[in-house]
């Protein structure tokens, strides 16, 4: 049996400024997640309609997508305190950018709550060594999405991370053909938890999130076929 409870409060009108305030919690048997996000859609004085986002949150999710089961089949979870405040503004009437930061501490732990380094195959969980990672992420958004985490303190990790995705829809006949790529790489030195993770209905159907693999790159190609059965 699984046990999942959740609970959401909303303020859609902080301060009588259409500001917006979203607190949540999550909880199931092994994840967890706690959210608060404050949204002001328009900054006091600024003529550029430019928003501001600020959100705090503390997850705790399973690893098992990346590094398997524990021995004894205990479980393994990857908690992240994130922090974070992005600004987005219109450039032109169907165009806007995003910029922000945001700083995540993140480690794994084992089924009774304590820190782990290495995994059933020995493998580092952390790039550190330590019993978490620090990392910082800059966010750019216009047309094409970027992240890079930017490295302030000699600690701290630095990497790039890549996505790109391709869809195109060909109509012959009655049946719909859609052709679909996908593909990501990272550049620099990242966490174990942060690898690509192949498998699942978002990326190779037919098996288990995760369960293909995982890595610094990958690149899933997909084709479906749709027809009606019979016209209206």
């Amino acid at each position: 049996m699984l046990l999942y409870c959740s609970f959401a409060y909303s303020h859609r009108n902080v301060f009588g400024r259409n500001q917006k305030l979203n607190v949540s919690l999550e909880r199931g048997q092994i994840d967890s997640i706690f959210r608060i996000n404050y949204t002001d859609p328009w900054i006091e004085g600024d003529d550029k309609r430019t928003s501001r986002s600020i959100m705090i949150q503390n997850s705790r999710t399973p690893g098992t997508l990346v590094h398997r089961s524990q021995p004894g089949n205990s479980s393994l979870t990857i908690g992240r305190v994130t922090a974070g405040i992005e600004f987005s503004r219109p450039f032109r009437p169907k165009w806007s950018g995003t910029a922000g930061l945001i700083f995540q501490h993140a480690g794994a732990r084992d089924d009774k709550g304590n820190p782990i380094i290495k995994d059933s195959y020995n493998s580092p969980l952390t790039a550190s060594g330590n019993t978490h990672d620090d990392t910082l992420l800059a966010k750019f958004e216009f047309c094409v999405r970027h992240g890079a985490r930017a490295s302030l303190l000699p600690e701290w990790l630095f990497f790039n991370r890549v996505n790109a995705r391709a869809r195109k829809g060909l109509d012959i006949g009655p049946a719909r053909f859609l052709l679909s790529l996908s593909g990501g790489h990272v550049i620099g030195n990242f966490s174990p938890h942060e690898a690509f993770a192949i498998g699942g209905t978002n990326s190779v159907r037919g098996y288990e999130e995760g369960a293909v693999g995982s890595g610094r790159s990958y690149a899933v190609g997909s084709g479906e076929m749709a027809f009606p059965c019979w016209d209206h």
